[in-house]
């Protein structure tokens, strides 16, 4: 992954794993990696633009989901 061009890799914080476990419960979500994913999306991008295929970040407030077929 590091190999492609404007793909970053950014690693967890202690800030992070407190908000993504609160994201979890808010937004009623089954999974802890989409919680995270969801997490790092609104505390890392500028843009809080997410590219998944999982519409399960539509209905998390703040967060644009972009399918990657539309690129």
């Amino acid at each position: 992954m590091t190999a492609l061009e404007n793909i970053k890799f950014i690693e967890t914080t202690v800030e992070i794993d407190i908000l993504a476990v609160a994201v979890m419960k808010q937004f009623n979500l089954k999974s802890i990696f989409d919680a995270y994913y969801a997490t790092t999306t609104l505390h890392s991008a500028p843009d809080h633009t997410i590219i998944s295929t999982d519409d399960t970040f539509d209905k998390i407030t703040g967060i644009k989901r972009v399918a990657p077929r539309s690129l």
